[in-house]
């Protein structure tokens, strides 16, 4: 239905076939059951991603051969953290609406699709994308908890990791008696204080990432 209009110029854009078809199916459970029920299904896809190579590769090869999944879950949870980075659903849904008349039975690149998110948000999302389709790591959240007993505070450390210096994309953070806060890490360590010596929990039903708690930070 999408890659017989939208054709991927290139084995080494199928994402645009098969990671738009999986994005669907957790769509339709959204519209059917309810947003809860769209984030637990479209995570279930996390189980199965590999990160062995990136989801776009090279032309004019035989890059891809089915074996690999990720163009159908990591490309899927791409479009996720997307939708969830832009937070605007009637214009990421916009998107994929007008990304798909626009380019009705036509012949694709990802780069089509990437110049015509950044035209439609007037937000550049290059380094996005070069995160989670052109390199085969996801980007990893590191962060490490400072207890101070004398006041009864924690100062939370954090940042991106395995991403390009100018990688920075917004999370939230749980914490255990249910209150969350947002933080918006870099490629840099930054620091929060929290009032308390809860445990937290970086949420990751709306983003795709890795996280690597520290024992201490580097110097």
């Amino acid at each position: 239905w999408w890659g017989k209009s939208i054709t991927a110029k290139d084995m080494a854009h199928l994402w645009l076939h098969e990671g738009f078809a999986t994005y669907s199916e957790a769509l339709y459970v959204e519209h059917s059951e309810g947003y809860d029920a769209y984030l637990d299904y479209i995570n279930f896809y996390a189980i199965f991603i590999k990160n062995k190579r990136p989801i776009v590769g090279p032309e004019d090869v035989n890059y891809f051969n089915f074996k690999d999944g990720d163009i159908y879950t990591k490309g899927a949870l791409t479009l996720h953290s997307l939708r969830s980075v832009i937070n605007d659903d009637d214009l990421f849904k916009s998107i994929l609406h007008d990304f798909a008349v626009k380019y009705r039975s036509q012949i694709v690149t990802t780069q089509d699709f990437i110049d015509f998110v950044n035209e439609k948000t007037k937000t550049e999302y290059n380094c996005f994308f070069s995160q989670y389709l052109y390199d085969r790591k996801p980007p990893k959240f590191q962060y490490f908890l400072a207890y101070n007993n004398k006041n009864k505070e924690t100062t939370l450390h954090y940042r991106w990791a395995d991403t390009k210096a100018d990688f920075a994309m917004p999370i939230s953070i749980n914490l255990e008696n249910g209150n969350s806060f947002e933080v918006k890490p870099t490629a840099n360590f930054q620091q929060k204080k929290i009032k308390t010596f809860e445990k937290i929990k970086p949420n990751k039903k709306t983003h795709y990432f890795s996280i690597e708690k520290l024992k201490k930070l580097p110097k």
